[in-house]
């Protein structure tokens, strides 16, 4: 699982070195005052710009078994480590219900 942790890691790299442009041409797309032309232009770079950048290939994962699904984004933790920790009263303010 380690593996899936360092491409994360090189997928967020990636995004966060070209996060300012990527944000800047995506304005200049928005904006209808400014002319198609430059728009268009605006377009073709950040078409260019995001093969293999795109936020979309960001995913949380679990800090210590690096599980991908069910991550709770206030721990970085799976829910069955978070389970596992709770029983442990090993979490702050986390306790087992019951009733």
């Amino acid at each position: 699982m380690q593996f899936l942790n360092k491409r994360q890691a090189k997928f967020r790299n990636n995004f966060n070195n070209i996060e300012a442009e990527y944000r800047s041409l995506k304005s200049i797309l928005r904006k209808q005052k400014i002319p198609l032309t430059i728009r268009w232009e605006a377009s073709l770079r950040l078409s260019k710009l995001m093969k293999d950048k795109s936020a979309v290939f960001l995913n949380n994962r679990c800090f210590l078994t690096g599980r991908g699904k069910s991550v709770q984004r206030h721990f970085n933790l799976s829910r069955l480590q978070i389970r596992k920790y709770a029983l442990d009263n090993k979490l702050p303010y986390i306790q087992k219900a019951s009733w």
